[in-house]
């Protein structure tokens, strides 16, 4: 409860891929109800390197994933090595790309798979932008910054490596929905784009699990043309 210091970090790989089905689940949504615990995910490498330090030098319990697929991924940026500059908490929701017609909110991997998505898109659409957030810190959630997102975009698509029903697009979901502040904004239904409600599948099958750039393309546009 916040009276005594807690000091502690669990580490966590996840994500699917091309291994064993019982290595590529997505456990987050198993550690978000659990109150005092900071769960972070970061997708790029710096994230990664700032995000580690501040956990370790937390005085809070913070459960960490990384995705496993990220490990090898060849556009790795420069890595800035520097002491932590703020509390992990603070990290919150990183905006990847600025854009007027839709937000589009991630995690992990799959904020790539969405910037893969929005390309497909300007094919069909040359006047297209959408705002794509990182929600790097899944608890807190902060989520007052996609507030403020869907209130210029008025059209919210959120992606998530876990199946639909009691994930991290059903809190965001219902918190949207919650707030006057941004509820009366929306131009379209949320969407939520997730594997099925099922386990992984073996693993030459694994890309009809997760969802893929065109599936997360043709959510969009269906959003936008609402």
């Amino acid at each position: 409860a916040g009276l005594i210091n807690m000091p502690g970090v669990i580490l966590l790989p996840f994500g699917g891929g091309e291994r064993i089905e019982y290595h590529r689940e997505s456990e987050t949504p198993f550690f978000l109800n659990n109150p005092g615990l900071i769960v972070a995910c970061p997708s790029a490498v710096q994230d990664f390197y700032d995000m580690l330090r501040a956990s370790i030098a937390s005085d809070r319990p913070v459960v960490f994933f990384s995705h496993i697929d990220l490990y090898r991924e060849p556009k790795i940026s420069e890595l800035i090595r520097r002491p932590p500059s703020k509390p992990i908490e603070e990290f919150g929701v990183k905006m990847v790309a600025e854009g007027k017609d839709i937000t589009v909110v991630s995690y992990g991997k799959l904020v790539y798979e969405c910037e893969k998505a929005l390309e497909l898109v300007r094919q069909e659409k040359n006047e297209f932008s959408a705002e794509i957030l990182d929600a790097r810190i899944l608890s807190p959630l902060k989520i007052e910054t996609i507030i403020e997102s869907v209130r210029k975009t008025g059209r919210l698509v959120i992606v998530q490596e876990e199946p639909k029903r009691w994930g991290v697009g059903a809190e965001i979901s219902a918190a949207i929905s919650e707030d006057k502040n941004s509820f009366e904004y929306l131009k379209a239904p949320i969407k939520r784009i997730a594997p099925p409600e099922t386990h992984f599948p073996p693993s030459k099958f694994w890309q009809c699990y997760i969802p893929q750039a065109d599936e997360i393309a043709k959510v969009i546009i269906e959003t936008i043309n609402y």
